[in-house]
C-alpha cells in the first residue's frame, strides 16, 4: 500500500486507514493460494523459541491463532475445508 500511494503521489496511510480497508467487519476471506503462500513465508522466515527452527507444530499454532484473530476482528467465517488445507501444507 505504501509504495502504491508514493508511486501516485497519495500521502502514505496510516495503520488506523489501513486496519479500516482490511480489518473491518464483512471483509472476504483470502483465497487459499494466498494463505498457503504467507503461511509457507512465516515458517521459512521464523525460528522456534526454544530450539531455534521450526516444528511441525509452530505453523499450525500460528494458522490456529490467525485464523481465530481473523474471525473474531472481521466476523467472518474461514472454510473448514480451507483451514484443513492450510494445515496440511509442507513448510520443506
Amino acid at each position: 500500500m505504501k509504495e502504491d500511494a508514493l508511486q501516485k503521489g497519495f500521502p502514505v496511510p496510516g495503520e488506523a486507514a489501513i486496519r479500516e480497508r482490511l480489518l473491518r467487519k464483512d471483509v472476504e476471506a483470502t483465497d487459499l493460494a494466498t494463505l498457503t503462500d504467507f503461511f509457507r513465508f512465516h515458517a521459512a522466515t521464523s525460528e522456534g523459541e526454544i530450539v531455534g527452527k521450526m516444528v511441525s507444530d509452530s505453523p499450525n499454532t500460528f494458522a490456529e491463532q490467525y485464523f481465530a484473530g481473523f474471525e473474531r476482528i472481521t466476523g467472518t467465517l474461514i472454510d473448514v475445508d480451507v483451514r484443513s488445507e492450510v494445515y496440511n501444507v509442507s513448510i520443506l
